[in-house]
This record gives C-alpha cells, sequence and structure tokens, in this order.
C-alpha cells in the first residue's frame, strides 16, 4: 500500500450521443457535441518495479448532445433545436504502461468503464409554422419508453504525462457500448473526448 498514490482530478470533456433509428415525424435528426465536465479522485498503483500499474478511478461526468431536427408535422415545416445531458458516476478501471522520460513518465493504457445516471435535463425549442415554443424537462430514469436506463458501460482508453512531482495531465476517450434507451425505434450510445488535469498526494511508485 505504500506504493499506492492517491489524486484529484478535473477537466473537459466534449460528448456525444449517438443515436440510431426510427425518428417521429419524419423528422431528419442530426446530433453535435457538447462542452461539459468531469472531476473526481484517482489512483496509481504500480505492480513492483516494472512498467505495469493499474489506474482506476471514480468520476462526476456531464455526457450529452446537442440536437438539430427538422421534418415535417400535419404539412408544416418543423424544426427542433436544444441540448440533452445526464450526469453521471462513472468508474474507469484502466491497466496502464509507463514509459520513463527522466523523473517523469509517460503513461498509455484503457480499460472498461461503468457508469450510472444521477441527474439529467433536455432542454429545447421547436418552430412550426414560424411560431417558436421552447420546453425543459428533467431526463427520468427507468423502464419505460420515455426513459432511460441508468447504467452505462464501455470502454475506456488513456494516455497521459505523470510528472515527478504529482501532477498529471491525461487525454481519455470514452466509448459507450450500452444502449440507454428504452425504445424499440431507437439506439443511445454515450461517446466523449476528455481532458484533465490531476495532482497525486503522494507521488507515485516508480
Amino acid at each position: 500500500m505504500s506504493q499506492v498514490s492517491i489524486g484529484v482530478q478535473g477537466g473537459g470533456v466534449y460528448s456525444t450521443t449517438k443515436i440510431d433509428g426510427e425518428i417521429q415525424l419524419g423528422q431528419t435528426l442530426k446530433t453535435k457535441s457538447l462542452l461539459g465536465w468531469q472531476a473526481g479522485i484517482i489512483a496509481d498503483i504500480p505492480f513492483g518495479e516494472g512498467a505495469l500499474r493499474l489506474i482506476p478511478e471514480l468520476n462526476y461526468v456531464k455526457k450529452g448532445f446537442k440536437l438539430d431536427a427538422s421534418g415535417s408535422f400535419l404539412g408544416q415545416p418543423i424544426s427542433i433545436t436544444g441540448t440533452s445531458f445526464i450526469n453521471y458516476l462513472e468508474l474507469p478501471v484502466n491497466l496502464a504502461f509507463t514509459v520513463p522520460s527522466g523523473d517523469n513518465f509517460f503513461v498509455f493504457g484503457g480499460g472498461p468503464y461503468a457508469a450510472y445516471g444521477l441527474s439529467g435535463k433536455n432542454k429545447g425549442s421547436y418552430t412550426l409554422s414560424d411560431i417558436k415554443t421552447e420546453e425543459e424537462s428533467d431526463i427520468e430514469f427507468g423502464n419505460n419508453e420515455e426513459e432511460r436506463k441508468p447504467f452505462d458501460y464501455g470502454l475506456n482508453f488513456m494516455a497521459g504525462y505523470l510528472m515527478g512531482n504529482g501532477a498529471m495531465l491525461k487525454f481519455n476517450y470514452s466509448l459507450g457500448l450500452a444502449n440507454i434507451s428504452n425504445s424499440e425505434q431507437t439506439t443511445y450510445k454515450n461517446s466523449y473526448f476528455g481532458l484533465t488535469l490531476g495532482y497525486f498526494i503522494r507521488k507515485a511508485g516508480k
């Protein structure tokens, strides 16, 4: 345990949700990336004196997407814009390798992640026949078609630079494999790019 280091980290995420399937009202749907953030704790657990180590994390992550849709309703053109996001408690477990660079290290790794949705919100507006209406609603979790599944899981890939003073700059890509939609006509899968700056309370073992 003397070789285990615990740290804190925080940074930004650039997320999107891939949506496949049929959309109501004959709409064509385009999702765009949404800027969010993440913060949490990180551990560094070296396996002896070698280059292999385990890097688990526990983060609060905001995932979501921007929406841009258009179509027709009762013969009238309709357009929809907005954002949808879910706040997750996420646990990635990375198996990593280090490459020494003086007193510092390059770190490369990856592994699975599991996440649980805590809260979320839909914000948007739709324009029908030049009449604009704005709406906002909380995302509910459950098994009904209009609700989202709370559990998310997938793969996490990371690369970072760990400095001898305990600071770490890390880039990661999260690829969601879970379908968080309850609809039989659509699938929703999360993904995001993240950039974080962390600091270990104790310098990681070499």
